[in-house]
């Protein structure tokens, strides 16, 4: 598996620590980034920039800047970066809208499952 770091993105902190869970029982050897903010998250992108995740997990519904404004900076200024958006919303308008951003490989439902986690890492 060559997948090596991974940002977690939702500002609700029991999702956080839900999903946390499963990833690194999952994969023990990720480096796992949570950020409670996209704000904050596109800052260390920035910053970070030579050494880029393998993977975001992204939620939609967040306070300062959700999901949708943050995958569409991403869509420019990191064309290459995976996103998986992870949402608890099974709005259809929300799962039809990932096919204007061609950095998201996937729609999951939160809490992150050991098969939908797993699924996921196996597109990257």
């Amino acid at each position: 598996m060559s997948t090596k770091k991974i940002l977690l993105i939702d500002d609700d902190e029991i999702s956080n620590l839900l999903n946390q869970m499963v990833i690194q029982i999952t994969d023990p050897s990720i480096e796992l980034i949570v950020f409670s903010n996209a704000v904050e998250a596109l800052k260390y992108l920035e910053d970070h920039s030579d050494s880029l995740p393998d993977l975001i997990f992204l939620d939609i519904n967040m306070p300062v800047m959700n999901g949708w404004s943050f995958a569409e900076k991403c869509k420019s200024k990191f064309p290459n970066l995976k996103i998986a958006v992870l949402s608890s919303s099974d709005d259809p308008d929300d799962i039809l809208k990932i096919v204007q951003f061609p950095n998201i490989i996937q729609y999951v439902l939160k809490p992150i499952s050991v098969d939908s986690y797993v699924e996921v890492r196996n597109k990257i």
